[in-house]
């Protein structure tokens, strides 16, 4: 069972220069346990490499929408 996700981080509006920032900055505030909604009119894939470098592993990713279009996914800051 997936957690509750706390928000939506929605890129579709979002310049190409701030989305790979804040997307570290959105999961970074994350609790342990929490997750949230990333949405993209682009492949989000970048994202999930950039998170799995940056967190060594220590995150779940749930792709629920591969576009083409709008790509989406619940990603999880797992308890440690």
């Amino acid at each position: 069972m997936r957690p509750a996700a706390i928000g939506v981080l929605d890129l579709r509006e979002v310049s190409a220069p701030r989305t790979s920032p804040l997307v570290s900055l959105f999961f970074g505030s994350l609790a342990p346990g929490a997750s949230f909604i990333l949405v993209s009119d682009q492949n989000i894939e970048p994202f999930y490499h950039q998170l799995d470098v940056e967190q060594e592993g220590r995150l779940l990713w749930e792709d629920l929408e591969e576009g083409p279009g709008r790509w989406i996914a619940q990603i999880v800051k797992p308890l440690d």
